[in-house]
C-alpha cells in the first residue's frame, strides 16, 4: 500500500500536466488499493465541466471530491487530499 501511494507521490512531484497515461496509472494505482476513483465530464454544464471523486471502498476516509474546468489542478487537489488521508 505504502509502495503504490509513493508511487503516486513520483507522479505529483513534476509539476507539469498529468498526460492521459498517468491519469489511467493513478486510476489503476487507486483501483489496485481497493479504492475507487471517478473522473466525469459533465459537459452540459457551462462551468466546473469536471468533477473527480476518489471513495473508500473500506469506509476508510470521507469520500473526496472536486469539481472544476481544470481537469489536471482538480485531479492533482484530490489526489494530495487523498495521500494525506
Amino acid at each position: 500500500m505504502e509502495q503504490i501511494k509513493e508511487e503516486i507521490i513520483a507522479l505529483l512531484k513534476p509539476l507539469n500536466i498529468l498526460t492521459n497515461d498517468q491519469i489511467m496509472e493513478v486510476f489503476f494505482k487507486i483501483g489496485s488499493l481497493g479504492d475507487i476513483f471517478i473522473l466525469k465530464n459533465d459537459g452540459v454544464r457551462g462551468k466546473n465541466v469536471y468533477t473527480v471523486v476518489i471513495s473508500s471502498s473500506k469506509g476508510a476516509f470521507d469520500s473526496i471530491r472536486f469539481d472544476g474546468d481544470d481537469l489536471n489542478v482538480i485531479i492533482r487537489k484530490a489526489l494530495n487530499e487523498y495521500l494525506e488521508s
